[in-house]
């Protein structure tokens, strides 16, 4: 068992301010309501909303949740990849610790599953925390780059439709964001000397044993990065988030033939693009509202009525909450431990 899993004191670790905890409960919850008022104040009559949802094809969820829960797999063997060059550990394992993650950021706000799948890989297999924290934002950033992938298709075949002047700004913004990360996380990976060397300098005002601290955390987060320094691996990372991402736009298009919308698979890129950009605005658990308001709002770049988007995005989101929650929820009574367990040691 490494240092920071032995740290952690028998009574289940520090806890978080109960303040801090509830402004982010008040704050989360307070945005969720703002997206939510605004999507459904471009819905001109509510019962059109009600008629559209009475009016779906409910046996479209059958392949919307296959196709959902083949990408969670297929995202579990990414991870899996990611977690290699410190620890070669059973599939079946790691999509557990996934679950119970994507259930964490489902029912509990600030994406709280990241640091569950941390605390869980420390406890299950001894990783350290900062290590994995490493592989979950080397999977971010993966992300991040076949989400501008998707992005710039859908944006290049839709550009010219009304409504659509928004994205000429959110796909540059999206480079920036998600190139600037790739950059400093390669420059870590390959000059992991010279990142301990300045940070050692950085903290040369503080205790020795701080420092050693510091740079004991920052070392084992550097080695998180070892999947970069191999070009075949990270290649066949970039493989797994193309076919997840593909297979969550796959119950994108399902739900959208429960509505009788399109037919043009490149419609549901430009959602599935923009819907999940907006999982980094901070709201309540589960997304609720920021997700529902992306959604419906790029299915209006297709002239989609929004009494009809709107619709197809709460049925949706709740195609994609349900089925994670669920096996997270299985996962951690298998495990025998808790949510509370999992998010405050």
């Amino acid at each position: 068992m490494n240092d920071e899993v032995s740290a952690a004191p028998a009574n289940g670790g520090p806890r978080r301010s109960g303040a801090g905890e509830r402004l982010r409960w008040i704050g989360g919850i307070a945005i969720s309501a703002l997206f939510l008022w605004i999507a459904l104040g471009q819905v001109g009559d509510l019962r059109l909303l009600t008629d559209a949802l009475a009016r779906a094809r409910y046996e479209w969820l059958v392949p919307a949740i296959a196709c959902y829960l083949v990408g969670l797999w297929v995202r579990a063997l990414r991870w899996r990849l990611l977690i290699a060059p410190i620890q070669a550990l059973p599939l079946g394992s790691v999509f557990g610790v996934l679950s119970i993650g994507f259930l964490v950021n489902n029912v509990l706000p600030a994406r709280l599953g990241e640091l569950a799948r941390a605390v869980l890989l420390a406890q299950r297999h001894g990783i350290s925390r900062s290590a994995t924290l490493a592989t979950v934002v080397v999977e971010r950033v993966f992300d991040g780059v076949v989400i501008l992938l998707l992005l710039g298709i859908a944006t290049a075949t839709a550009s010219g439709r009304v409504g659509a002047e928004w994205l000429s700004l959110l796909v540059p913004i999206t480079a920036l964001g998600f190139g600037g990360a790739a950059l400093a996380l390669v420059l870590l990976a390959f000059a992991p000397r010279l990142t301990l060397d300045v940070t050692a300098r950085l903290l040369a005002p503080f205790s020795p044993t701080l420092r050693a601290a510091a740079l004991g955390i920052a070392e084992k987060f550097i080695a998180g990065l070892g999947v970069l320094q191999d070009l075949k691996l990270a290649g066949l990372v970039l493989v797994t988030s193309s076919v997840a991402w593909l297979f969550e736009a796959g119950a994108y298009f399902a739900i959208g033939q429960a509505f009788g919308l399109m037919t043009d698979p490149i419609a549901y890129l430009l959602a599935v693009s923009v819907a999940n950009l907006g999982t980094m605005i901070p709201s309540s658990p589960g997304y609720v509202g920021t997700f529902d308001a992306l959604v419906a709002r790029s299915l209006g770049v297709y002239a989609v009525p929004n009494e009809l988007a709107l619709a197809y995005a709460f049925v949706l989101h709740f195609a994609i909450w349900l089925p994670p929650t669920l096996i997270g929820l299985s996962y951690l009574w298998r495990y025998n431990v808790s949510l509370s367990r999992v998010t405050r040691d």
